[in-house]
């Protein structure tokens, strides 16, 4: 049997991964999938925020397993320590001396219809002002209301 080789078919550069069609568990095309995001941390992975990463992943997964675009929905609420992913390059560059690594998977995960959430209220506790936030990213009022109001639109809590 060959090696499987590492891939990024939908989002390209991020979230490596390799499939296996013998797998158990595949999903399915009559199944929505519809994933929340926690991102609390600043933890990065091959230079981007970790959670970012993982979405791209799970993108790439639903890809390679054949199924629809329109029946995969993400979203992800940043907040606490994480708040610098959703930062403008020159917000960024002037808190981290150095651009926003995040740009280009952010851009990429909103061109697959991904949405992120930045809390509000952690815009606020970091003294950042609304013109300091990418456009990739939308404010809103509180991680702590987006998450049920979220989760009671079906979405799955992805730790």
């Amino acid at each position: 049997m060959k090696d499987i080789q590492w891939q990024t078919p939908a989002i390209e550069g991020y979230g490596k991964i390799k499939f296996y069609p013998q797998s158990k568990h595949l999903p399915t095309n009559n199944h929505e999938y519809k994933l929340l995001f926690n991102i609390g941390s600043s933890k990065t992975k091959q230079g981007v925020n970790a959670a970012l990463w993982r979405m791209a992943r799970a993108i790439n997964l639903f890809k390679v397993s054949g199924i629809d675009a329109d029946q995969v929905k993400l979203a992800a609420i940043v907040y606490g320590k994480a708040y610098t992913l959703a930062l403008t390059d020159e917000k960024y560059k002037e808190l981290k001396g150095k651009p926003n690594p995040n740009l280009d998977l952010l851009k990429k995960l909103v061109e697959s219809n991904v949405r992120i959430y930045i809390c509000g209220q952690s815009i606020a506790g970091n003294n950042i002002e609304v013109s300091d936030i990418n456009h990739y990213v939308e404010i809103s009022l509180s991680a702590l209301l987006t998450f049920p109001a979220l989760t009671a639109q079906g979405y799955t809590l992805i730790p």
